[in-house]
């Protein structure tokens, strides 16, 4: 099994939406970070499309919105911990979902 510290750029940010959110917001993320690495990188491209444009401003919005009300509930969080254990939390149920990378 993989560690966080062995994580891609794309598990690196799945992992916490994984923890933060589920699985299925994991793989929505890790399906927009192969657009955005494919632009990046300059690789011919489709348009995205407005499902995927969709698909970006909702993951976002939950992630926020979850941020947020966790914070909400809990204002002595410390960030860096907290982030830090959203990252090893997801790194276990992706794994258990057998989806990294």
């Amino acid at each position: 099994a993989k560690t966080p510290e062995s994580y891609s750029g794309a598990d690196r940010g799945a992992a916490p939406l994984a923890a933060l959110l589920d699985v299925g917001a994991a793989s929505e993320y890790q399906l927009l970070y192969k657009l955005r690495s494919q632009f990046l990188h300059g690789r011919t491209m489709q348009a995205i499309s407005t499902a995927e444009r969709l698909t970006a401003r909702s993951l976002a919005r939950r992630a926020v919105d979850a941020l947020v009300t966790k914070n909400y509930a809990n204002q002595t969080l410390e960030r860096n911990g907290y982030l830090d254990d959203l990252l090893a939390q997801g790194a276990l149920v992706i794994a258990a979902q057998g989806q990294g990378d």
